[in-house]
Formats: C-alpha cells, sequence, structure tokens
C-alpha cells in the first residue's frame, strides 16, 4: 500500500503501473468526512488535469492492488468504512465486510481486549501536550496527542500488554534481570509477543533463530543505549543505524516482518527499539518496505519525535511514578500513546468519557 502526499508524480507512475489496482480518496489528514474508494482506471481520479492542478494537494491517496487491505486501514484510521465511488463501483452501498469491526469495541475479547480500569484516572493538574510531526513533510498536518499523561495512565493500566504477571511487560522486566536472557532470543518471548501483544507468530518461524550460537548482532547493541535520551550525533547515530540493519538483516526472513521482530527485540533492548507496528508506522507517517534500510530510517523517526518531545515525555514518566506505575522506558511510553491514540486500538473507543483530543493543529 502506498500513500501520496503532495506527490502527484509517484502517484501518476503508480496509476500506470497499477491499472488494475484501487484509489481512496481523502483529505490529506485523513478523518471519516471523506473516504471516497475508486478503481484506479476512474476518471475521476485518474485524467488529465488543468494545468495548476493537482492530485495530490489538498487531497491525498491512499493506493493499493489489494482493497480489503485500504478498507481495513481506512478503518483502523477513521473507525469508518469507505464510500464506493457511484461511477466506477455502483451500486454497492456504504464499504464492504472486513475483519476489523468499523468501530473497536469496549467489550470485545481476545488478547488485546481492555482490562477494567484498577483505579480511576484523576485529571488534575495541566494536560501534557505531545506533537506529532507526520513524516518529512514539513507543511503536514501533526499528530496533537493532549492530556498524555492520563492517556499513558489508562494504557498501562488497562491494555492487558501492561497489565499482569503474565503481561508482555512484565516478561521483559524479568528478562532484564537475567543479563544472559537479554543477549538472546528464547522461545518464551515468541510466548510472549502472541499472548498479549496480538502477534500471531510462529514458533516455528524463530526457531532457527532461537538456535543461533552467534548473538553478536545484539550483543553488539549495548542495553544502555537509550533510543531518545542518548545524544548521539548524527555520525554516532549513523553507526547505530548500521548496527540495526544488522540485527533487522539477522532475523529478517520469511514470516518475520518489521511488527513482530520489534515487539520481540524491544523485549532485549526495551530503551532502544521500539515496536514498529502498523499502527505506530501510520502515526508517525513512516514509509517502509522489505528493505531493512526502510526499517531503519522509521525507527529514526521515532527517535525524531521522541526528541523533540523528550520533557514532555519525560514529565508523562514522572507522572506515571507518582500515580504508582512501574517504570517504563520512554520508547515504550511514547509507543503506548502514538498506539493508543489510533482509533484501531482496542482502548481508543472507551476514552469517549474524558477529555482527549486528537487533532490536526491549524495554528
Amino acid at each position: 500500500m502506498r500513500r501520496f502526499v503532495k506527490d502527484d508524480p509517484g502517484y501518476i507512475a503508480w496509476l500506470a503501473e497499477h491499472p488494475e489496482g484501487f484509489v481512496l480518496n481523502t483529505y490529506a489528514h485523513v478523518t471519516s468526512a471523506y473516504l471516497i474508494l475508486h478503481r484506479a482506471s476512474c476518471r475521476t481520479i485518474n485524467r488529465q488535469l488543468a494545468p495548476g492542478s493537482l492530485w495530490t494537494d489538498p487531497y491525498a491517496k491512499t493506493c493499493s492492488d489489494d482493497r480489503e487491505e485500504i478498507e481495513t486501514w481506512a478503518l483502523r484510521q477513521t473507525g469508518k468504512p469507505t464510500k464506493p465511488c457511484g461511477h466506477c463501483l455502483p451500486g454497492e452501498g456504504m464499504g464492504r465486510p472486513v475483519a476489523l469491526p468499523t468501530r473497536p469495541q469496549v467489550g470485545r475479547v481476545g488478547p488485546r481486549a481492555p482490562r477494567p480500569a484498577d483505579t480511576p484516572i484523576e485529571f488534575d493538574g495541566e494536560p501534557i501536550r505531545i506533537i506529532v510531526r507526520r513524516g518529512s513533510d514539513a507543511d503536514s498536518p501533526p499528530l496533537v496527542i493532549e492530556g498524555a499523561q492520563w492517556l499513558a495512565e489508562t494504557f498501562f493500566r488497562r491494555d492487558p500488554s501492561a497489565v499482569g504477571r503474565n503481561s508482555y511487560d512484565a516478561w521483559i522486566e524479568a528478562t532484564r534481570k537475567d543479563p544472559e536472557r537479554s543477549n538472546r532470543v528464547v522461545d518464551r518471548d515468541v510466548t510472549a509477543v502472541n499472548t498479549t501483544m496480538a502477534a500471531r507468530t510462529s514458533h516455528e518461524a524463530w526457531a532457527p533463530v532461537i538456535a543461533s550460537t552467534d548473538w553478536s548482532w545484539l550483543e553488539c547493541l549495548d542495553p544502555s543505549w537509550d533510543l531518545l535520551q542518548t545524544p548521539w550525533s548524527a555520525t554516532e547515530w549513523a553507526l547505530i543505524g548500521q548496527r540495526l540493519a544488522t540485527m533487522f538483516a539477522v532475523t529478517k526472513r520469511r514470516g518475520l516482518g518489521l511488527a513482530v521482530i520489534t515487539k520481540v527485540l524491544h523485549i532485549k533492548r526495551p530503551q532502544l527499539i521500539p515496536v514498529m507496528d502498523s499502527v505506530v508506522i501510520e502515526q508517525i507517517g513512516a514509509r517502509v518496505s522489505d528493505d531493512v534500510a526502510t526499517w531503519v530510517a522509521a525507527i529514526g523517526q521515532v527517535r525524531a519525535v521522541g526528541r523533540r518531545n523528550l520533557a514532555e515525555l519525560q514529565a508523562v514518566s514522572d507522572h506515571l511514578r507518582a500515580r504508582g506505575i512501574a517504570d517504563r522506558s520512554l520508547v515504550r511510553i511514547l509507543d503506548a500513546l502514538l498506539w493508543v491514540s489510533s482509533p484501531g486500538s482496542g482502548l481508543f473507543s472507551s476514552l469517549a468519557g474524558w477529555e482527549r483530543v486528537f487533532r490536526p493543529r491549524t495554528d
């Protein structure tokens, strides 16, 4: 799937290469108010434009050969189905059934179903604001997360990955206390990401990695390195990036992509490696492919977001500690905020009863 914002040459080239594909026409900042799905051949989104007119400004185009991929993406972003074009997809009505529900359900079951709140959130003090500049386009509207301390507290009290002795975070803490286990992948790591992180990764896919006797690619990543707090120079970060690329090259294989690899390796280096699932990638406006260089670049984007909001994230961490929540790395806190502020997260729909704002800034 590709998304084109202020990139008419890329969009026009994609149309030429994918005549049987699908195009979702949206505003540059995706909202449920405008989600029109077209065939790539539809003349309303594929024709010669008048001089000075553009396809991808102020609108944007999300493109894929797989219609269901686009429809699922739209639901995750907005909680609403797409609307088929009346010209190229006539008579279909609103949206087709896809695997994702049209709104995340508070009472749903599954590994990421929210837990009941053990302690009420107290909305005292000033809300902390996190501003996420998406991608490399400085003109695109950022994601603004208001009340980040309360949002993070809700996540760490209610998300299954953060709560309980069998949670993902509990396994991270147990691993941290065992230096030998911190420097190699074990079968229990796969169980941890499948249990409360909804990874659905097979133990067989990880078996060659687990059976390895060479862990130099992991050992060379110092456990004290912090993606957000360590003030590396550009040259130093380039060297770190080379080591991350080696890590990905060693672990990447059929059935093991960016999301599940980072979920497992975050266990080993929770201050350095963010969980790069599809929601986080969308929230930061990253573009990734099968090339591990794009994976490293996406982690660099998370670092940039975190560095710009470092004081705010440290304030969120202080709030969590004051509220009796065990310490989490700033990387984990930022991941949690990016994930839970997406309509695709399991907690999003349960936040309507308190102040939160996820909106583009116009000032």
